[in-house]
């Protein structure tokens, strides 16, 4: 269906059906049609029955009568016309099939409607997994419109999210876990095979992933052996229409939630892509992986990143494990300096570009170097996390609001690596209760 013709409420083909296998007797209580139409009256039963057997008359114009009326009689026609889909003539097959959906379409589009504009926000209006996603990203306006967006493009999902979540505490938990993981895998996989053909997840089938990876403990208990529903999680944050909603301030919030209950869940192995879509999307449940990837254990890349998110999302009691970093003299960057020869430290000034066809200067080989090691950053963020001037310690740090750390702010020139040593010296002397408890 065109979704620049039904906006926001592009309506789910089989909408009512996942309704009515999730809880029946919501159903009832739900607008039939359009919020300013009159409910067309049905004389009977027998009227509807009627109206099923002309569809296969062999006038046409009897035909697209008989449609007509039944989508005018709108959901009470909807258990017989499921019934007529396996009527014996192709005829009534198809148009029974096609009533059905047009139905849905209406019915979807008037609930989600009242549900948007509805003053109190705990009302769901029978659509599931509205409690668990109002747990985790609230009932702002923002939230519910990308609520529906979900139920929009995972409507199978968010029944079985639905589902998981009411048999928590049951016999039949399990099964419904199985079952949403199933599902989620399988959704992953198509995504993936999409993505391959340049079809990037939409926005709602993301937010369907991220409520779904919520109801877990861990996401292992989700994930396929490939990793394929975090990675099609991290490659749609990092490259989707996704993007663009994080930066408007009522999507952002919701959805820099929904990202942070999953976060803290994956593995190790997405450890840098994690860290790094956390500092990329402002997400603070990025520090939970940062602390984890501190140790040896983990490699000099990911425990730097681990460092940078810190610095942006930690707080002081991360100062104690940081400053545990302050000895590891590994050598993490090194650039020319350039700002010796008149350039900014990242070489590019519009002034010097040269005309086109011609190639830039070479720099001198023999130019003096900035090095940054381990423990140099290690005490960027610990000053940072004690809120202290970096501006006193490191000659070519930048204050920055959107990062408050740069590798390229931690270096020491390779002539000058005493002050390198000093600096780190000066830092433990001052916080001789970190010292102690690293040794």
């Amino acid at each position: 269906m065109d979704s620049q013709r039904y906006g926001l409420f592009r309506p789910v083909c089989s909408w009512v059906l996942i309704i009515l296998l999730c809880d029946a007797s919501r159903l009832v209580s739900w607008p039939l049609v359009r919020a300013d139409e009159p409910t067309p009256s049905v004389k009977s039963n027998d009227e509807i029955e009627s109206l099923i057997e002309h569809l296969s008359d062999p006038a046409f114009a009897t035909r697209e009568a008989a449609s007509k009326r039944l989508l005018e009689i709108g959901a009470p026609t909807l258990e017989r016309l499921r019934q007529a889909q396996k009527h014996p003539s192709p005829e009534v097959q198809e148009r029974a099939k096609r009533i059905c959906e047009e139905i849905d379409k209406v019915v979807f589009e008037s609930v989600a409607k009242k549900f948007i504009l509805a003053a109190d926000g705990t009302q769901s209006f029978g659509l599931p997994a509205w409690k668990a996603f109002r747990s985790i990203s609230g009932d702002s306006r923002s939230s519910k419109l990308l609520f529906v967006t979900m139920l929009r493009s995972q409507p199978e999902l968010a029944a079985l999210i639905d589902a998981a979540t009411a048999a928590n505490e049951e016999a039949n938990s399990a099964l419904a876990y199985e079952q949403l993981a199933s599902k989620a895998s399988s959704e992953a996989e198509r995504l993936r095979s999409r993505s391959n053909r340049g079809e990037l997840p939409a926005v709602g089938d993301t937010v369907g992933l991220l409520m779904a990876c919520s109801i877990f403990n861990d996401t292992s208990s989700i994930a396929s052996p490939s990793n394929e529903v975090n990675e099609v999680i991290v490659a749609s944050l990092f490259r989707g229409p996704q993007t663009d909603y994080f930066s408007q301030a009522g999507y952002g919030r919701c959805l820099r939630a929904l990202a942070g209950k999953w976060i803290s869940k994956t593995q190790s192995a997405l450890a840098d892509d994690v860290l790094s879509l956390a500092m990329q999307q402002g997400i603070p449940e990025g520090a939970i992986i940062a602390r984890r990837h501190l140790s040896a254990s983990s490699d000099r890349e990911t425990r730097v990143h681990a460092l940078k998110c810190l610095a942006r999302f930690g707080n002081e009691a991360d100062i104690e494990s940081v400053s545990k970093l302050l000895n590891d003299e590994s050598i993490v960057y090194e650039f020319p300096d350039l700002g010796a020869i008149g350039l900014p430290r990242d070489g590019i000034r519009e002034e010097d570009m040269p005309p086109p066809g011609l190639q830039r200067p070479k720099l001198p080989t023999d130019e003096r170097r900035m090095i940054v090691r381990l423990n140099d950053v290690a005490l960027a963020v610990c000053m940072t996390l004690g809120a202290e001037d970096l501006t006193k310690t490191f000659p070519n740090f930048e204050p920055s609001d959107s990062n408050p750390l740069q590798l390229a702010d931690c270096a020491f020139a390779s002539d000058a690596q005493e002050y390198h040593k000093l600096a780190i010296t000066r830092w433990k002397q001052k916080h001789p209760q970190f010292v102690e408890k690293a040794n």
